[in-house]
């Protein structure tokens, strides 16, 4: 019969040796998974990706207003975020809008620009994001307007979506094996 193998100390600074393979380090906000989407609620969700206004939308997808508006406050609830531009990052994040194609076009905002987009993202208002980045209320509602400029967007839903094309802001949580 054999001895059993040595127990190594359970503490991994009690002895050296060899130590168990990394884990990946998991996405630091898993978003959480999003129920499936009515085709309309996709359309809709889409458009506002896209920069276009209610009103916009339902002439666009031949909708009814209220319908449309509908649709947006449901996509709101399921998918969370204080405003439009943070359920679009949301909507990215989960998965219930694909990923944007990547845009070759060379866009590089400024680091002030740069910091906003996080907040943006986020579903900040100006006043926080004074606050959060200890600037005036002015300096971030100017390079607020100096950003959808360089991106191309006509409001901050456009903003997060160019910011995705342009890999300015983090993708999906890539999946485990």
């Amino acid at each position: 019969m054999t001895p059993p193998p040595p127990r190594r100390p359970t503490h991994p600074q009690a002895a050296p040796g060899p130590t168990a393979p990394e884990r990946p380090v998991p996405h630091p906000h898993p978003p959480p998974a999003t129920p499936p989407f009515t085709l309309p609620e996709q359309r809709v969700l889409a458009g506002i990706a896209h920069g276009l206004y209610t009103p916009e939308i339902a002439d666009r997808e031949r909708l009814p207003f209220p319908y449309v508006r509908a649709c947006t406050q449901a996509l709101r609830h399921a998918l969370g975020g204080r405003n439009h531009a943070a359920m679009v990052h949301r909507a990215y994040l989960t998965g219930a809008l694909p990923p944007p194609a990547p845009d070759p076009a060379p866009v590089r905002p400024c680091p002030g620009q740069r910091l906003l987009l996080p907040h943006i993202a986020a579903g900040d208002d100006v006043e926080e994001m004074s606050t959060a980045l200890g600037c005036p209320v002015t300096a971030v509602r100017r390079d607020a307007r100096a950003l959808l400029a360089v991106l191309g967007a006509v409001n901050a839903p456009h903003a997060v979506t160019r910011a995705h094309q342009l890999r300015l802001l983090p993708g999906p949580a890539p999946d485990r094996p």
